[in-house]
């Protein structure tokens, strides 16, 4: 059984040759995750059948999905915590003939939105996509219009945009009763500091599985009878030091940051007009600040909120451990984006669009499960991911003789990873998705090759 064939084990299309179709498909545009779909498929009539795929109308983007979550779920609950990782991309389609799409961040832009959430464990090893939403700007609502609309600040969070990340959260609630030996920690940047998810995850019954939270603040919110949130946690005493390499933006190279650790337990008051419901929110304040950063670098300052007590240094560390596991969703997203290129796609609505990029996620998820695998558990034997002639013919072209035996996952990585540009050296870091993706693509050229030299030779001999 190959790997396509175990996610879509349990998909349902209303029509079992749907579901042998989306395998096909699945497969075709994993083997060459880069290019478009008609170079992917191999003739005009399998192009034809992918683009009719994605454009019946029993096939949506929940569809693909579906066994995707259902997968997840069972390898969620083989780990005892999994990290959960909500983020927002935009895909910008301007130029491509696709009705249904809107405004990105500026009116002459031209596409949608996708919201995921990810799961991973404390090694950062992928586990698959848990949740996702696409959505659009609505053009006549676009930028300040919307927020100018009569009553806008007083709508709820389920009318507004943001609501995404509530809405997010509570499919992680739905989850948790599913994997009850689990425990799921959702981590969220800054944009997720609502007070409604803060609540929300307040309200969660003591006695059934929690999902817990860690998130950016992004507000200096009052406190109950302590002044802000920054003046009160500033001045707790310093627990200790946390040390970690933070990882490079478009303006600050790599570099290891050490920060100071304060850490207190703080009531949040509700904001106006929400008291009524939810009058106040406890929760964990962690407040860590750089010192002594490099010279001409801006100090790294974070303050995180967390819904689990924190009383040690030695559990803010772990805290503050996993929302660095934040990152990789910005890995998610260049591999899906970049490796997988979708924002090429060319299809006629957004309707037919949407169960592409579905299917594209689970690829993505994939590239990025074999990055990771390879560094959490690298001496595995490489069949518990690549089939027999995947890794017999890599191993062939690289060593030019033939395996007796399956190598380790992280040897089977690096060949891969060398065919796509990864030197190995031994100053080298492990090789990165990028190197991954190319790799993977000419190992399926390798095999196709190989397959018909044998071919070749089998008619040849008779």
């Amino acid at each position: 059984m190959s790997w396509a064939d175990s996610e879509f084990e349990d998909a349902w299309f209303g029509d079992d040759r749907l579901r042998q179709r989306a395998i096909r498909v699945c497969e075709r545009l994993a083997e060459h995750p880069s290019e478009s779909i008609p170079v992917a498929c191999c003739g005009r009539a399998e192009v034809e059948a992918a683009y009719r795929f994605f454009s019946n109308a029993k096939v949506t983007a929940a569809r693909v999905l579906a066994p995707h979550h259902d997968a997840s779920i069972r390898r969620l609950a083989a780990h005892p915590v999994v990290l959960c990782v909500q983020d927002t991309t935009e895909l910008d389609f301007t130029g491509k003939q696709t009705a249904g799409l809107g405004p990105l961040n500026y009116a002459a832009t031209n596409g949608l939105y996708l919201h995921v959430t990810t799961a991973l464990t404390p090694q950062r090893q992928a586990l698959g996509i848990v949740a996702q939403e696409f959505f659009v700007h609505d053009p006549a609502c676009f930028g300040q219009a919307r927020k100018r609309a009569i009553g806008y600040y007083a709508r709820s969070i389920e009318e507004k945009e943001s609501g995404r990340w509530l809405r997010a959260f509570e499919s992680l609630c739905e989850i948790a009763g599913l994997v009850p030996e689990t425990q799921l920690v959702c981590l969220c940047d800054c944009e997720a500091d609502i007070y409604e998810l803060l609540a929300k995850a307040a309200e969660q019954a003591p006695d059934q599985p929690r999902v817990e939270y860690v998130i950016r603040s992004q507000f200096d919110r009052t406190l109950v009878g302590e002044g802000s949130l920054r003046a009160f946690v500033q001045h707790q005493p310093v627990l200790g030091e946390v040390e970690f390499q933070v990882a490079a933006t478009p303006t600050r190279r790599t570099r290891l940051v050490r920060q100071a650790v304060r850490v207190a337990p703080v009531r949040l008051k509700a904001p106006a007009g929400k008291e009524s419901w939810a009058p106040w929110v406890n929760t964990t304040a962690i407040f860590l600040t750089e010192s002594r950063p490099p010279a001409g670098e801006a100090p790294v300052e974070w303050l995180l909120l967390s819904s689990q007590p924190v009383t040690t240094l030695a559990a803010a560390i772990e805290t503050v451990k996993w929302y660095l596991c934040r990152w990789e969703v910005e890995v998610y997203f260049r591999i899906y984006k970049n490796g997988c290129r979708v924002e090429r796609l060319q299809l006629e609505i957004s309707e037919h669009l949407e169960p592409a990029l579905a299917l594209y996620m689970i690829i993505a998820w994939r590239i990025q499960s074999i990055v990771m695998l390879g560094r959490a558990y690298p001496d595995l034997p490489c069949d518990v991911v690549f089939d027999d002639l995947e890794w017999r013919t890599a191993f062939v072209i690289r060593h030019h003789r033939p395996p007796t035996v399956p190598p380790s996952l992280a040897d089977m990585i690096t060949i891969i990873a060398s065919f796509g540009g990864y030197l190995a050296r031994k100053s080298d870091p492990p090789p990165g998705p990028k190197a991954i993706w190319i790799g993977l693509q000419r190992l399926r050229d390798f095999v196709i090759a190989r397959t018909a030299f044998d071919q070749i030779n089998r008619i040849c001999l008779e």
